[in-house]
């Protein structure tokens, strides 16, 4: 991976975290946008918080080398479920906020396999 490579990839990893850890957040202290977002959809407040604590360590995992997949499927369902609850609980045009986050994670994805790879490269040297 190239040096210009590696800063994005590392600004978008900041980016997604920062992402994931404001929303984990206001699920975790019950944000009541959040709970009325919940409610609307039928889910108990518990579910809310599990996500939120799901959130906090798919966030971690992204940040180790052992975890990362983990980390990045477990966000990639949490995405999904919100866009699928959005999409039917809410408006199809607010369920489309999720893109962004999803597109951002994709990038880091995709960079975190073109920096593996080239690492493995390397060593086999």
């Amino acid at each position: 991976m190239t040096k210009t490579q590696k800063r994005i990839y590392y600004v978008l990893l900041v980016l997604i975290s920062a992402l994931f850890l404001f929303a984990a957040y206001s699920k975790l202290i019950e944000d009541p946008m959040q709970v009325a977002g919940f409610v609307a959809a039928g889910l108990p407040i518990w579910f809310m918080k599990m996500i939120g604590i799901g959130e906090i360590l798919g966030v971690v995992f992204l940040w180790t080398k052992r975890f990362f997949r983990y980390g990045y499927e477990g966000l990639g369902l949490v995405l999904i479920g919100a866009f699928y609850t959005t999409w039917m609980f809410m408006s199809i045009p607010m369920a489309f906020t999720v893109v962004v986050p999803a597109a951002i994670l994709t990038a880091v994805v995709q960079l975190h396999k073109r920096g593996a790879a080239s690492s493995n490269i390397a060593s086999a040297k």
